[in-house]
């Protein structure tokens, strides 16, 4: 590497692709396995629940909490075709997701 004056920069980088032309890696959490990721996810929830900044719904904070949106105005409003669209897209996810397997065994012979 050549610093702005016209030096060479020895910082070891030398033999490295430059950003353009190196794949894609997965960094933070992609990285991790899912096994990783659950117990890492674990421990961020067991330290709120101790620390006290976990949030914890009852049944009456979670009834407001569904209840603010409508009383400000800004839930969402679904027309009849909406809502027959996201079931017909979610009901395709859950096929793709699924094991051809299970789909196999489920079927009768």
């Amino acid at each position: 590497m050549i610093s702005m004056n016209g030096t060479p920069i020895e910082d070891g980088a030398g033999d490295r692709p430059l950003a353009e032309d190196a794949p894609l890696a997965r960094r933070g959490f992609a990285a991790l396995s899912p096994d990783e990721r659950r117990r890492l996810g674990s421990k961020g929830g067991l330290a709120s629940q101790a620390s006290g900044t976990a949030n914890r719904f009852t049944t009456e904070t979670a009834r407001l909490a569904g209840r603010t949106p409508h009383a400000n105005g800004t839930a969402h409003k679904w027309t009849s075709e909406e809502a027959r669209e996201a079931g017909r897209l979610g009901g395709a996810a859950v096929r793709k997701r699924r094991p051809s397997a299970r789909r196999d065994a489920s079927t009768p012979a």
